[in-house]
């Protein structure tokens, strides 16, 4: 695990992490005018849980065509893991 410091010094040195972590979608969001399918991976005691801000800022902005879906047993990458967080599978599950 990363500590701040390295997590740091990584988001000045990486432009990809810097980006993820400096870049607004709200403003994407909002003029998003085509149905929209929102998957989110949840996994039992993750800490990073799914956000509703764009499902709500998609709605505020006129559209109501908002599917979301949660991913059980999936982490935020959508990848199958474990208990402890460790990858089990690289397939998305089917519906259950």
């Amino acid at each position: 695990m990363l500590l701040q410091a390295e997590l740091d010094r990584f988001r000045q040195t990486d432009k990809n992490t810097r980006f993820l972590y400096e870049f607004d979608p709200l403003p994407t969001v909002r003029m998003i005018r085509q149905p929209v399918l929102i998957l989110h991976g949840i996994r039992i005691g993750m800490s990073l849980l799914p956000t509703r801000a764009p499902r709500a800022e998609l709605k505020r902005s006129g559209n109501s065509r908002v599917t979301v879906r949660v991913l059980e047993g999936c982490d935020h990458t959508l990848l199958r893991v474990d208990s402890k967080g460790r990858i089990r599978s690289a397939r998305i599950p089917t519906r259950s």
